[in-house]
């Protein structure tokens, strides 16, 4: 009962905007980027440490954009 409460809550309380994705930290544009970094033959670790987000944050990136590999 909680738990429902909590998530009608937090649906009106999240505008829905086409900067960032919903149920997403990353902004699109930054998506974009690692993508093309990906596509340099850049490493995970690298293009995490630049900026500033997780290796698996990464690799979801990869998994979306290139899921045929």
């Amino acid at each position: 009962m909680y738990k429902d409460i909590f998530v009608r809550i937090v649906k009106k309380l999240s505008p829905s905007t086409n900067i960032v994705s919903d149920n997403s930290n990353i902004s699109n544009n930054l998506k974009y980027t690692i993508a093309l970094e990906l596509k340099e033959n850049l490493s995970l670790a690298s293009i995490a440490k630049r900026y500033n987000i997780s290796i698996t944050s990464v690799q979801r990136v990869m998994d979306d954009c290139y899921s045929d590999f």
